[in-house]
């Protein structure tokens, strides 16, 4: 009986594991590479006359040359040690980076991985323009030169399907390009070479496989052929459009030595920095960055002369900038971070700055999941203070209320200047009544507020030195990214709650009129706004 009961029980999962299998891709551990390669022989050597036997798991891949290499010294001749690879990053793509992470996650759902080499990091993935592999020095420095100077217009790129190639190394899961794409890229890269050609240097290896991101390289026993098929049936059905993305290419990027070099479409004009730029007021020697000159003014040559100059109202070093018996500081915020909308509008912001200015002057680009906006910045006060500022808050009575912010503006400080998403006229209206209110109860308590509120209220997008060109993105911004958003604003929310950092716990505070489970802004619509 017992044997009978554990027969049956074997069989059950016995049926559950090939129930489980039946829809996965199963390795072939017969699968062989194509080309045995010599000893001693490159694998970037390719032999055009290679044939992929039909019984092979990759039999649909395409038969494609190796082109790069990352180890010259075992793969060049000794007097060709040059590579260089212009590559189109795609990572700036938010369709794109959606559809590979879904193919790969499909890819591991669908197979049992035990011959992937490696899955494409997402943050990296591109497209390759051309391998340029074992060139010598004289060579490498024409290359070079001839790229730096080529003359292109921007133009868009499409990955439709999937397919596969196989070659010296092993197999490659792509997401190809469609074949407009294909020609873009091809006559490219055509005009490209008969400028290289034209400066004495012989291409060694013409391009020949199609274009494509990689989504996975495996070695010759991984299932290719099955999982293609699986991925264009299955997966790309789903993406919208049917396929994985549509993009602008305004540049391609290129390591040379230890640093990537972006060479811009001659259509595409970037922001600049200015070196030359200034701080418009210096802080002398000992005094705090809190200070505030009201009368300073900002010169028409700098880069941020249409920045709004105002107080820096925060510090986290209040050991530096408050004197020794007022060091507390209490932020009252009004986190976005569960705004679906904001948190698109504001990665589309940072990714445009990124793709419109060389970045080197960005001190840092505001953490999207810590969107927020600021409703008062209490430095350098006392402990006595201190408590009454926070008694006054947590029984501050008050209803919730709806914000939009609608543009780009920038303001200037003591510390830099700030990329930000400024609130509308109503919403500023709301905002500086509010804290009107607040304030006086805190008088009223015999709390004198140091700084008053100046500068408009807004979301950070991102922060620079002065060397940055602030009038040129906030313009490029407004002009070529804000009339895209819906309803051509970064979004509007309803304001349920605020929140403050006292020691090192976040304490919520709510609209008497809000349910306190709820988050603490919710999306809505442009119908339902309050312009009270």
């Amino acid at each position: 009986m017992i044997y009978t009961l554990y027969l049956l029980f074997w069989l059950y999962a016995n049926y559950l594991v090939n129930a489980k299998n039946v829809n996965q891709c199963i390795d072939d551990p017969n699968g062989t590479t194509p080309y045995v390669i010599p000893e001693g022989q490159s694998i970037l050597y390719y032999d055009p006359d290679v044939t992929i036997a039909a019984d092979e798991p990759f039999s649909t891949c395409a038969w494609v040359p190796e082109g790069y290499t990352d180890t010259p010294a075992r793969d060049c001749p000794a007097d060709a040690q040059y590579v260089l690879t212009p590559s189109i990053l795609m990572a700036s793509s938010l369709q794109l980076r959606k559809t590979m992470t879904q193919a790969q996650r499909f890819i591991i759902n669908s197979s049992s991985n035990k011959s992937i080499e490696y899955f494409q990091d997402i943050t990296e993935m591109h497209c390759s323009i051309q391998y340029y592999s074992c060139y010598n020095y004289t060579e490498y420095l024409i290359i070079q030169k001839v790229i730096k100077n080529f003359i292109w217009n921007s133009f868009t790129l499409t990955f439709n399907n999937v397919t596969c190639d196989v070659s010296n190394s092993g197999i490659y899961i792509l997401a190809g390009a469609d074949s407009s794409s294909q020609k873009k890229l091809f006559r490219f890269v055509d005009k490209l070479e008969k400028q290289i050609n034209n400066e004495g240097v012989q291409i060694k290896q013409p391009r020949i496989e199609k274009f494509h991101m990689t989504i996975a390289a495996a070695n010759y026993t991984y299932p290719s052929d099955c999982i293609v098929d699986k991925l264009n049936k299955q997966l790309v059905p789903k993406f919208k459009n049917k396929q994985f993305g549509s993009v602008l290419v305004c540049c391609f990027r290129m390591l040379i030595g230890d640093t990537y070099t972006n060479y811009y479409a001659q259509d595409f004009n970037q922001c600049i920095d200015d070196p030359n730029a200034t701080a418009p007021y210096v802080v002398p020697e000992g005094q705090s960055i809190l200070y505030y000159d009201p009368d300073v003014t900002v010169a028409a040559d700098e880069p941020f002369s249409t920045c709004a100059w105002v107080p820096e109202g925060y510090t986290d070093t209040p050991a530096r900038d408050c004197p020794a018996d007022a060091q507390y500081v209490l932020t009252p915020t009004i986190p976005m971070g569960s705004s679906l909308q904001l948190r698109k509008t504001m990665t589309q912001a940072q990714r445009f700055i990124i793709n419109s200015s060389s970045d080197k002057s960005v001190i840092y680009f505001q953490d999207i999941p810590e969107i927020h906006c600021s409703i008062q910045y209490y430095s350098c006060y006392n402990y006595t203070e201190y408590l009454i500022i926070q008694k006054v808050i947590k029984n501050f009575i008050w209803n919730s209320f709806t914000l939009t912010f609608d543009r780009v503006t920038c303001d200037v400080s003591t510390n830099g200047t700030y990329i930000l998403a400024k609130a509308d006229t109503p919403s500023q209206r709301k905002l500086f009544r509010f804290v009107d209110k607040l304030e006086k109860q805190i008088n009223n308590e015999g709390v004198q507020i140091k700084v008053p509120r100046l500068e408009k209220f807004h979301l950070t997008i991102a922060s620079a030195n002065y060397t940055y060109p602030s009038d040129c993105i906030v313009d490029k911004l407004n002009k070529q990214l804000v009339p895209k958003f819906k309803n051509k604003q970064f979004g509007s929310v309803l304001v349920c709650c605020f929140r403050m950092l006292i020691g090192d716990t976040y304490t919520n505070y709510y609209a008497q009129d809000c349910n306190k489970n709820h988050p603490c802004v919710l999306d809505i619509k442009q119908n339902k706004i309050e312009y009270n």
